[in-house]
């Protein structure tokens, strides 16, 4: 089967990265992964700890730290999503599918993976979809 042809929009200086030539991550972007994972559940927790206490108002009533509570709750969903991406790079850096794109199966670029270690899109991918360059 010939890859280019069945994914279309590949970049042209792209070569998809056939099945058994994957490998395990290298140890430094690993770490990166550990280090990063490690960092957002400790920014998790301290969010969590602020969401503990969240006034009880009634109609009518307000606080100006209810909108810090509510920007907290967004946060921390972020920080959950954040912790997912990693833990699914970790899964993908073990299995050799991590630094390749899952979209064109094309590598992605190591400034890209130094940048956002946890990333599953090149970044063509990632513009082609609509997503953020940070993802």
């Amino acid at each position: 089967m010939d890859l280019k042809r069945a994914l279309p929009a590949v970049a042209e200086s792209c070569s998809p990265v056939p099945d058994n030539c994957r490998t395990p991550a290298r140890a430094e972007h690993v770490r990166m992964l550990r280090d990063r994972l490690v960092r957002v559940q400790s920014e998790l927790q301290s969010v969590d700890s602020r969401l503990s206490a969240k006034g009880d108002y009634g109609p009518g009533v307000g606080d100006p730290g209810i909108y810090d509570w509510e920007m907290n709750l967004a946060r921390r969903a972020r920080l959950r999503a954040r912790i997912r991406s990693i833990k699914e790079a970790l899964v993908r850096a073990k299995s050799g599918d991590y630094g390749i794109c899952k979209e064109c199966r094309c590598r992605i670029r190591v400034e890209r993976l130094k940048a956002l270690p946890f990333t599953s899109l090149c970044i063509e991918c990632a513009r082609r979809k609509g997503q953020p360059a940070r993802d």
